[in-house]
């Protein structure tokens, strides 16, 4: 199984639109206006993607891969507290493995400061040539914004924590 990155608290139990001793319904949610991660993604105009039903989820293997396309290219992402560089797998020592709400605004900054540098690792430099891995230049492009604004959104819920 892959790494996968979860609301650090259900974003819908945090607002009071799900009971916390209830199994989350994400489709119910979406359908009665309760999920406030597909709100405000419709609201701003843009795809929800998610991971195994659940919109709020987020493919942390995906945002890795983004950002090692930019450590190849010479960029690499502010340090945590242990000196690491800081991803996905998170920002925290100890038992649970996560991205706390600071760690979460400081990579989406980073991300958003290095954007044009994203976009740059697109292009092959011999051939102009797209690196789109069969999706296109313009998606990979949406999905690196989608990674940014999925970690503004998690920030206030805790950050995030990972799931193997």
């Amino acid at each position: 199984m892959g790494l996968d990155n979860i609301p650090y608290e259900y974003p819908c139990i945090a607002e009071g639109l799900q009971a916390e001793d209830e199994s989350i319904d994400c489709n119910s949610n979406i359908d009665n206006n309760k999920c406030p991660w597909h709100r405000e993604m419709v609201n701003a105009g843009m795809a929800t993607y998610g991971m195994m039903g659940t919109p709020c989820w987020f493919r942390g293997k995906a945002g890795n891969f983004m950002l090692q396309e930019l450590e190849e290219a010479g960029y690499k992402t502010p340090l945590t507290d242990i000196g690491d560089n800081i991803s996905f797998y998170g920002d925290t020592c100890g038992e649970d493995e996560m991205l706390s709400p600071e760690g979460c605004l400081k990579l989406a900054e980073w991300m958003s400061k290095h954007a044009e540098a994203y976009a740059a690792t697109l292009f092959k430099a011999d051939s102009f040539a797209p690196k789109d891995y069969g999706y296109g230049v313009e998606r990979i492009t949406e999905e690196y914004r989608y990674a940014i604004n999925w970690l503004k959104f998690v920030a206030p819920y805790g950050g995030s924590k990972v799931w193997y």
